[in-house]
């Protein structure tokens, strides 16, 4: 049967640890020697580098960051690295076993590898800067201009409520890109900004909101007037609002909205 391309280049890859195999030194110490914090993080950087050259696809980073994922070692890598390391063996069934009394090292070194990676990607490709020098205050207050000079500010104050996609787009625009994979204090004072956020927006919505229910009531006034209405009843109002349709109440404003229109009918 005739090998597809990725097949060949998957070929390619499990092939190449023996072509390389010089530059990868087996592991002659002792599991204790190799349990320290030191080793550790060389066997991981030294994973990395194998990766890196095996997959180097698996480390660019893509034009739309937003779809960005935590990188994780392929496996073909993992087990050709401790294959060559000597620390992996294949059993009879075709599985994979790893040295007695190295099995801890190859968890912690391949943990390790793994938490690297995805700060130097975070690293790479956020920029902190303005998220470390404002205030949670100022940041939120920034949001919400933000929004402002989007023309989205209507939609998100009629709502009171923020989507992720919004805080995200609000991120990306001072310089954090991977919103995902921000881990720490960032996303610490991330999640107070966004509760500022919220809070804000919550007070501006109820502005909002009082701000409509008072010209709505001029307006149902105005109305109930031309039609010599002494007073209305819920039925005139839904009456108004079936011919007005972009005017808005909620199930608890209307009862309070006839009220209202009938005091000042009374005066």
């Amino acid at each position: 049967m005739k090998q597809t391309q990725t097949q060949k280049k998957e070929e390619e890859r499990t092939k190449m640890p023996s072509s390389i195999k010089m530059k990868i030194n087996q592991v002659t110490e002792n599991s204790e020697k190799l349990s320290s914090k030191e080793k550790i993080i060389e066997l991981a950087k030294e994973l990395i580098a194998y990766s890196k050259a095996i997959y180097p696809e698996m480390f660019e980073y893509y034009g739309d960051i937003r779809i960005h994922k935590a990188v994780n070692i392929p496996d073909t890598c993992f087990i050709n690295f401790w294959k060559a390391k000597g620390l992996l063996t294949e059993t009879k069934d075709g599985d994979w076993t790893i040295k007695k009394n190295y099995e801890l090292i190859v968890e912690r070194a391949t943990h390790v590898a793994h938490e690297m990676l995805n700060t130097e990607k975070e690293e790479e490709v956020n920029d902190y800067s303005i998220l470390e020098e404002e205030s949670v205050e100022n940041l939120a207050k920034s949001f919400i201009k933000f929004f402002e000079s989007l023309n989205l500010q209507e939609n998100i104050y009629k709502l009171g409520a923020v989507y992720y996609q919004n805080f995200q787009e609000f991120w990306e625009s001072i310089g954090i890109k991977d919103v995902y994979n921000t881990k720490g204090s960032h996303r610490i004072k991330m999640n107070q900004v966004e509760n500022k956020i919220r809070e804000l927006l919550d007070e501006k919505a109820k502005l909002k909101r009082k701000e409509n229910f008072e010209d709505l009531s001029k307006e149902i006034l105005r109305w109930a007037k031309a039609k010599g209405l002494k007073k209305i009843t819920r039925t005139h109002l839904e009456q108004f609002l079936i011919k007005n349709p972009q005017c808005d109440l909620t199930y608890y404003e209307k009862p309070v909205m006839v009220l209202e229109v009938n005091e000042h009918l009374h005066q």
